[in-house]
Parts: C-alpha cells; structure tokens; sequence
C-alpha cells in the first residue's frame, strides 16, 4: 500500500507541475494535459480537499508509513503548495483587468458609473457558487428552455429574473457555447454563472445552439449564430428584453463566433 500511495502521490505532482507546464506539442497528451489542467486549475480548492480525503484514507489504512510513506506525504504536500498558489495568483488578474479599463476609459473610469447599477454588483466573488461550482439553477432566475429557431433545427435557453420584467425593457445577452465547434451544446454549464449573474440584475441572456463539425462546416456555425441574433431582434421583446440592445459573448470556440458575429456585415 505504501507503493501504491507513492505512485498516487506522483500522480498528484504531476497535477500541479502540468499547470505551470502544460503539454502544447503532443496531440494526445496535449488533450490530457488540457483536461487536468482545467480540473487543477479552475477547481484547485476542491480538487486540494479531495486529495486530501483520499490522503486521510491511506493514513488510516497505515500506508503512509517508512519511506515511501515518508517520500509520498511531502510530494503531496508540496503539491498542494503548488496548486494552492496557481489558484490564489489568479487574484492578479483583477489588477490587469482594473489597469486595461483604466488605460482605454481613463484613470478615473469607477467614478462614470451609476452608483445604483454598481451597487447591484459584488466587488467579491460568489463564495457559495465557488463551493458549489456546478450549481446552475439560481431560485432567482426564470429559465425557459428550447425555444425554437432558424431554420436547422436550432434551439435557445432563455434566463430572466423571475421577479419580472424592469422599465425599461432590459438588456439582452447572447452567450455562444464553446467545444471547438465540434462538441457542446446550449446548456453545457460554461456560461451559465454569468447568465445567472447577470439574469438576477436585470438582464435577459440567451444561450443558443448551432451545428457542429464534422457535420456541418463554415459558414454553418456562424450562420446558426447570426439566426440566433435576427431572433432575438424580432422576438425578444415578448420575452421583455430590448432587441435594440444587444450583447454576444462566449467562451472558446464560442468567443470566435462571437467575433464574427460582431464583425459580420448586416448584424
């Protein structure tokens, strides 16, 4: 069992060191290395605690003993040293992001924004959402599920606060799903923290489906998308939101489309 424990403990190493080194060169190991890594990554806490439990076990057992043991428990920790810092780093990225918005709207940006929209949003992460990751319906948010579209067969989620429509209508947000334009779908969970943020504030968001590769092939995905956005324009408004406000986002292969959409002539 102290074997065994060690060899997990280098499996726990190796978590840790494909975040700071992850694979980009092997076509196969670069797909494990993306798996882990967003795993180690986005989830390090749980993650952490998890491998911890696991730990627990071997010590109870009494595996972590002799060398191994001894070897095992310190590769482990320094793991989760490792893992612990990666994730509390991404606190940084606050400071590029306040530096980027003060470098194009001005050092004094904070101070043009209406102070009852500001109020409406935390300066702190969702604790409960970050203990709960995976946590997608909001009691908050109404969802309307699978409204049909175009002409391919295509579907949409809509999320709006539950406790109806503000005046004036509220603004729309499309989210466009990622997965490489090959895999995914409206409701893969990607965007769904933000469209709930969101929702709970005032916003209608909209998730949206397209054809995917191999199958279909450019243009089918952003012609699905560009159907997407004449929908919303024509139909939102019995939904309460603003057809002549509109923005798109998504993540990924999502964030692509998003870009064409946006600089396609006619949308």
């Amino acid at each position: 069992m102290s074997t065994v424990f060690l060899l997990l403990s280098i499996l726990y190493v190796w978590m840790a060191w494909n975040l700071y080194h992850p694979n980009f060169h092997h076509p196969k190991g670069s797909i494990l290395s993306f798996a882990v890594g967003l795993l180690a990554g986005e989830l390090g806490l749980h993650v952490i605690f998890w491998q911890a439990m696991t730990v627990a076990f071997f010590v109870l057992v009494g595996a972590v003993s002799g060398v191994f043991g001894a070897i095992g428990f310190l590769l482990c920790a320094a793991s989760w040293g490792a893992m612990a810092f990666y994730y509390y780093e991404s606190a940084n990225a606050q400071k590029e992001v306040i530096s980027g918005l003060e470098e194009g709207l001005g050092k004094r940006f904070q101070t043009q924004v209406n102070e009852e929209l500001r109020q409406q949003f935390a300066e702190e992460p969702d604790r409960e959402l970050i203990r709960h990751p995976f946590q997608h319906r909001d009691p908050n948010v109404e969802l309307i599920r699978n409204v049909h579209f175009g002409d391919f067969g295509q579907q949409l989620d809509i999320r709006r606060p539950r406790a109806g429509a503000p005046d004036p209508p509220m603004p729309v947000l499309l989210h466009i799903h990622g997965g490489a334009w090959t895999y995914g779908k409206k409701d893969d969970g990607q965007g769904i923290p933000l469209m709930n943020h969101m929702a709970k504030r005032g916003w209608i968001c909209i998730s949206s489906s397209y054809r995917l590769s191999p199958s279909a092939t450019f243009p089918d995905h952003i012609i699905d998308c560009k159907q997407a956005l004449v929908w919303i324009k024509e139909e939102i408004r019995e939904y309460g939101g603003n057809p002549d406000f509109i923005i798109v986002t998504g993540g990924s292969a999502g964030g692509h489309l998003s870009s064409l959409l946006a600089l396609s002539a006619r949308s």
